[in-house]
């Protein structure tokens, strides 16, 4: 094996590295049952692995709303507007 081959290892190793806390291979065959349009040949034919990765968020940046409605008067219009919550 020359140290320029691409193996699992070095693609797991650099995913890791770049902040992916798991990663994970899977064979093109485990897709066969997926429906229309979602299996990975449809994008690539030539795909043999699909390579898969995550990254864990805290718990609470998914309970603050994403959008707060806010309710403005002017004059004697009520105004409902979403504004994004910073």
């Amino acid at each position: 094996m020359s140290s320029h081959e691409i193996t699992k290892g070095k693609i797991k190793d650099y995913i890791l590295s770049i902040g992916a806390d798991l990663v994970g291979f899977a064979s093109i065959d485990r897709f066969e049952k997926a429906p229309e349009g979602h299996h990975p040949a449809y994008y690539l034919p030539e795909a043999k692995t699909v390579i898969t990765f995550a990254k864990q968020f805290p718990n609470t940046v998914f309970l603050k709303p994403i959008l707060l409605l806010k309710r403005i008067c002017v004059q004697r219009i009520v105004l409902y507007v979403l504004m994004p919550v910073l």
